[in-house]
């Protein structure tokens, strides 16, 4: 296993059988992305070390933006080589493909209840509740105090159907919230 995502010259180790909270891939990231920052595809074109192009990713910094790549993160576990050919002057960073993640934060939709989905908001790299049918992010695992700065989420990058889709709790329905 690796210690961090510098591969160039550093010794492996041995893993630990410790399972880690999601799987995560390397990306090229813009400078001031951090962990804990909902991503998504920026206008630049990097080449990776193999060739291929790629798009370097920004943060999120509209509400309810598409697409979503993922979520920034320290929680991932190294079980692949996806990723590792980002050339080191394009900010390779862990980006939370799937499982359960620290995201930032914000109150713009509402407060975050366990169970609610999310997705992003106006302030740059930051998840909200979800209020209306688009793209989310995931579904928040705790209450959000109002003070932290992170919740964890589950990923599952997805569409949000709002209040389109009911249930009379034997049926699904289709509400007359259509437009």
């Amino acid at each position: 296993c690796h210690t961090n995502s510098d591969t160039n010259d550093e010794p492996i180790g041995d893993c630990s059988g410790a399972p880690t909270a999601d799987y995560a891939e390397q990306y090229p990231v813009d400078t001031g992305v951090t962990y804990g920052d909902v991503v998504v595809p920026g206008s630049q074109e990097v080449t990776t070390t193999e060739g291929q192009t790629i798009t370097k990713l920004i943060k999120s910094s509209e509400p309810h933006q598409g697409p979503i790549v993922g979520i920034v993160s320290n929680n991932y576990g190294d079980f692949t080589s996806a990723g590792y050919n980002i050339v080191e002057g394009d900010n390779p960073m862990p980006v939370a493909l799937v499982g359960r993640v620290p995201v930032k934060v914000t109150d713009e939709g509402g407060a975050i209840h366990v169970g609610d989905y999310l997705t992003t908001s106006s302030t740059a790299g930051r998840a909200m509740k979800a209020s209306k049918v688009g793209r989310i992010i995931g579904m928040a695992l705790q209450d959000w105090d109002g003070v932290s700065d992170t919740i964890m989420l589950q990923v599952n990058n997805s569409w949000y159907m709002g209040e389109v889709i009911g249930t009379d709790g034997v049926s699904t329905l289709v509400t007359d919230n259509v437009v």
